[in-house]
């Protein structure tokens, strides 16, 4: 799924979750930290850098 994809599928409710190791079913967020940002998915309730991920690392989850 694109990004764009993603946030609308967590707009309408689906849970966004990791889809590689070491976040393997891990719940994400939307937190891009600027425009174009390549890492924009962070686990939820992190703030490192280790936490990031691209949108191709992430899937929607009902």
């Amino acid at each position: 799924m694109t990004a764009k994809e993603l946030r609308e599928a967590l707009k309408s409710g689906k849970q966004i979750v990791g889809a590689v190791r070491p976040a393997l079913g891990r719940e994400m967020e939307w937190s891009p930290r600027q425009k174009g940002d390549p890492l924009p998915w962070i686990e939820k309730g992190q703030v490192h850098e280790w936490a990031r991920y691209r949108s191709r690392e992430v899937a929607a989850r009902d």
